[in-house]
């Protein structure tokens, strides 16, 4: 009978310890995983222009191949620049000035 009363003390303690993440984990939606990019051409309508939905941590090749292969042009003869900002196809989509922002324009330069 008595050891019924020792096995409920350990469980207040797992549950202090779910309580820490709680918290951390309330704050990180702020940044969405996620970040949309519209591709623009100087020529393309900005309501036709394809868009593509990635990660924050992908890089620029990724939408760079795929923008390509739907239009019909070789990527190495394209460059991007996002917020005037000319990307090679390495560079990483995470940039601390875009964390906040859901969509980007990417113009093709």
């Amino acid at each position: 009978a008595a050891a019924p009363a020792p096995a409920p003390a350990p469980a207040p303690a797992p549950a202090a310890a779910a309580a820490e993440p709680a918290p951390a984990a309330a704050a990180a939606p702020a940044v969405s995983e996620k970040v949309l990019l519209t591709v623009l051409r100087p020529r393309d309508n900005p309501e036709e222009a394809p868009q593509y939905r990635l990660k924050r941590g992908a890089l620029v090749r990724k939408v760079l191949t795929a923008w390509s292969q739907q239009v019909g042009v070789d990527p190495a003869t394209v460059t991007f620049s996002i917020e005037g900002r000319r990307m090679a196809p390495e560079d990483s989509l995470d940039r601390p000035e875009w964390r906040g922002k859901e969509e980007l324009r990417v113009d093709v330069v």
